[in-house]
């Protein structure tokens, strides 16, 4: 899947929503494991088995896009991601299971045509963190995230 400037700045705006991108020394988020942790070998998914006391279980999130080693599992073979420039989890490999994610829910379509707000409501079952999200943990409202993908390059309908 191409990388628009939408989509890439609509991935800038997971990045920030999931608050992976700010982790020192965590490469702007891809390099993050879930609650601040990072780790620097892009060959696997890390799959660490971190105890989350907010959601009371164990959770295997990682990456600029929190991907949960069991969905790894799936879009390694599926993408094809071993032969992925960096690693079979590095940038690209990651950027590829969140536009795959995207797709999936149909939210590519918005973002491509500029409806931010439709995309992140599509997005949101999958990114907690986004607002109306199933599990209402959004971090950001819909309007400072709007701003942060206008500031990213993203374009509005």
């Amino acid at each position: 899947m191409e990388l628009t400037q939408n989509r890439k700045a609509f991935l800038d705006v997971i990045g920030a929503s999931e608050g992976t991108s700010k982790i020192p020394n965590s490469d702007n988020g891809y390099g993050s494991l879930v609650g601040g942790g990072v780790f620097n070998d892009y060959s696997v998914h890390p799959n660490p088995h971190i105890w989350i006391k907010s959601i009371n279980a164990f959770s295997t999130a990682s990456g600029r896009y929190q991907v949960l080693h069991r969905f790894w599992m799936t879009y390694r073979k599926q993408l094809n991601l071993d032969l992925c420039k960096g690693g079979a989890f590095g940038h690209e490999a990651q950027d590829k299971i969140a536009l795959q994610m995207l797709d999936e829910r149909r939210a590519l379509i918005a973002i491509d045509s500029g409806d931010f707000k439709r995309a992140v409501r599509l997005a949101s079952d999958c990114w907690v963190s986004l607002p109306g999200g199933c599990q209402h943990r959004p971090t950001m409202t819909i309007d400072y995230l709007q701003k942060l993908f206008i500031c990213a390059g993203g374009v509005l309908k």
